[in-house]
């Protein structure tokens, strides 16, 4: 794969088990890496009403998704199937703790193209806050990607 990528994630998320929410879609342009068998993408986030980016690094092995948030909002949280991780959201507007609960955690490597889903149980200061599911792809920039 190559160093220059595009990210593109999208999540849903269902609230006291109703319907899901419209699901959320990213994409960005950014850096992939490979050290110690873990895969590395780091890229940009602008925030809404922010003048400075987020800076995202994602790292994640066959086994877990690490997601590191750093700038206007700041987290460290991490995904792993059948473990409950604690971890602390900061905003603008203050700290959430939340818990992160994955239920399901795959990761496809393919010659031109990574995949991570993720389904968890999200948490805030210990009462259930919604049940929700990632996807991310890491694509080569040069690839023909439609949105």
């Amino acid at each position: 794969m190559t160093d220059e990528v595009i990210i593109r994630i999208r999540g849903t998320q269902r609230a006291d088990g109703g319907e899901p929410d419209e699901p959320l879609e990213m994409v960005a342009v950014g850096e992939h890496y490979l050290r110690n068998n873990s895969h590395y993408v780091r890229y940009e986030e602008l925030l809404e009403g922010y003048g400075q980016p987020n800076v995202n690094v994602v790292k994640f092995t066959a086994s877990r998704l690490e997601v590191i948030k750093n700038g206007v909002i700041s987290a460290n949280m991490l995904f792993e199937e059948n473990k409950k991780n604690l971890s602390v959201y900061t905003t603008p507007f203050g700290p959430i703790r939340m818990g992160i609960t994955a239920t399901f955690y795959s990761l496809r490597e393919e010659e031109r193209k990574l995949s991570v889903d993720v389904h968890y149980v999200l948490d805030m200061n210990d009462a259930h806050a919604s049940d929700c599911e990632l996807h991310m792809e890491v694509l080569p920039r040069e690839s023909e990607f439609v949105l």
